[in-house]
């Protein structure tokens, strides 16, 4: 893919490593990239102190020969050995200095990425109307204990982000042959013969993301911290509107005295935080001294 067909950047590239003066993205498959940064200009923040970084990435040593190969070939040689998916380059974490025990290990994302940072920090703006992320909630607030699940009425009044989608878990062990049409059984049905026992059609081995099922509050049981929930739709979150009840339940679905621990809310894919506009990408530095001659293919 050429630059300018870009429409945009992942999060996998905060966890992968390069240098300014080459294309190659090196992106491990170890958890090592979940090593935190601690820098020149970064002291007395969190457990990294004015010491620096306790550790560094070096090239493997003899232990994987083939690194060494690797270092040597051109860039051309390199997407031609990935094309075949041989794999190669391997990383070292190496002590810079004695680490106790409990102590955070650390390493330098370079200067370069700590200058990016600082002006994300020092630019950053809320996205900006109509660009598909000015409602937004967290699903991590929401996703507390404590946080009240809204009715449908009084999401009317206050409504969540644009982002959410609610979900539920259900299981119903002896699927129900039904065949209505869903708005004249709902018009003509009064409520209480619809909803259904919660504790009838729940059992707890079924509590897995297959059994995720888009659903809505309709009210609160204040006194036993439960609710009346609708179910709309399948398990996958990428349903479309207009998809009201399961087809394989053949009816609407409603459920009383359902917990609050069973609601579940995620976000409507690509409309999660790490996908805003300006959301903070840089990859991870590789040292000046790491970088062979022949990967230096950007003046």
């Amino acid at each position: 893919v050429s630059v300018g067909d870009a429409t945009g950047k992942q999060l996998i590239l905060n966890y992968c490593f390069s240098h300014k003066d080459t294309s190659l993205l090196l992106c491990p498959s170890t958890y090592a990239t979940l090593i935190n940064h601690c820098g020149k200009k970064v002291t007395g923040s969190g457990t990294c102190d004015d010491r620096g970084p306790n550790a560094e990435i070096r090239w493997s040593g003899s232990w994987d020969p083939s690194t060494s190969k690797w270092l040597k070939m051109s860039m051309e040689e390199i997407i031609e050995y990935t094309h075949q998916r041989n794999r190669g380059l391997s990383f070292d974490i190496i002590a810079t200095r004695d680490i106790l025990p409990g102590e955070e290990v650390f390493i330098d994302y370079g200067s370069e990425w700590e200058d990016a940072w600082e002006t994300h920090l020092s630019t950053w703006q809320p996205p900006k109307e109509g660009s598909g992320f000015e409602s937004f909630s967290s699903v991590v607030d929401m996703n507390k204990e404590e946080f009240i699940p809204r009715t449908k009425e009084e999401l009317e009044q206050n409504p969540y982000g644009k982002n959410i989608l609610t979900l539920c878990y259900y299981y119903e062990e002896d699927e129900e042959e039904y065949d209505y049409n869903e708005i004249d059984y709902l018009d003509s049905t009064p409520l209480e013969q619809l909803i259904r026992d919660f504790t009838y059609v729940w059992t707890k081995e079924y509590s897995t993301g297959e059994h995720l099922r888009r659903c809505e509050v309709i009210s609160r049981d204040e006194e036993s911290s439960t609710f009346l929930i609708r179910l709309l739709g399948p398990g996958s979150i990428t349903c479309e509107d207009e998809i009201k009840y399961d087809s394989n339940i053949h009816e609407p679905v409603f459920l009383d005295y359902f917990p609050r621990d069973h609601i579940y809310f995620v976000s409507e894919t690509y409309k999660s935080d790490q996908h805003l506009p300006n959301a903070f990408r840089h990859h991870i530095g590789l040292r000046d001294n790491m970088l062979p001659d022949q990967w230096r293919n950007i003046a």
